[in-house]
């Protein structure tokens, strides 16, 4: 004959069902918190590995100003010349700029291209002191002479150039590169090998407008 089947006390399938899917439950659960303290970690990275990084990026940056201070001259043979009358109000021609933007790329170790010179002025500064007596006094007036860049950053070359925090970064720093720029009492300008000490500011409001003569004094 046909047997009834066991009867079931009532509530027990739903508390059986309830008890198999409890370790579901708490894996689910955890897997979820592993899930947001990744997250958190990997959001909590992404501006660092931004500036120090490469990353896709289009345009070019906002104009800059790079100040170089001339610290040693010499002409094409290796022999040192007197920068303390370096010319003022000279504007640097395509040549001098192409060999400045590709000695602040090899210094900064940049890529080829992620740093353009639109323009470069030499011009006096309102650091320089006169002191002293004779030829001294005017080598310390004319070594007051600086050159000012106008200057971006291209940012497919260099995506890292984005951050802020990165630009900030760059201290000062020195450079070498072959520039037409005229010393007092030149009716030629040759090409000399120029290093500088340098600095970037992230903003190009210093940079000297021209007038007839020497360059009205700007900030040092």
């Amino acid at each position: 004959m046909y047997a009834p089947p066991p009867a079931v006390a009532p509530g027990g399938a739903g508390r059986s069902g309830l008890a198999a899917s409890g370790p579901i439950l708490a894996i689910c659960c955890l897997l979820f918190i592993l899930f947001l303290i990744a997250s958190t970690i990997v959001l909590a990275l992404i501006p660092v590995y931004l500036s120090t990084r490469d990353i896709t990026a289009t345009g070019k940056s906002p104009s800059y100003l790079l100040t170089a201070d001339p610290t040693a001259i010499t002409d094409t043979s290796g022999k040192r010349a007197d920068y303390s009358s370096f010319d003022a109000d000279q504007e640097l021609d395509s040549d001098s700029r192409t060999n400045t933007a590709n000695a602040v790329i090899s210094k900064l170790s940049l890529s080829s291209g992620a740093f353009l010179v639109d323009q470069c002025r030499t011009a006096y500064t309102t650091s320089r002191k006169r002191r002293g007596f004779g030829i001294l006094r005017e080598a310390r007036a004319t070594n007051g002479v600086k050159l000012f860049c106008k200057v971006r950053f291209n940012y497919a070359k260099c995506g890292r150039c984005v951050s802020t925090s990165y630009l900030q970064s760059i201290s000062t720093f020195f450079f070498t590169a072959t520039q037409s720029i005229k010393i007092s009492g030149e009716s030629s300008v040759p090409k000399r090998i120029f290093t500088y000490s340098c600095k970037l500011t992230l903003s190009d409001a210093g940079y000297p407008t021209s007038t007839s003569g020497f360059t009205g004094a700007v900030s040092g």
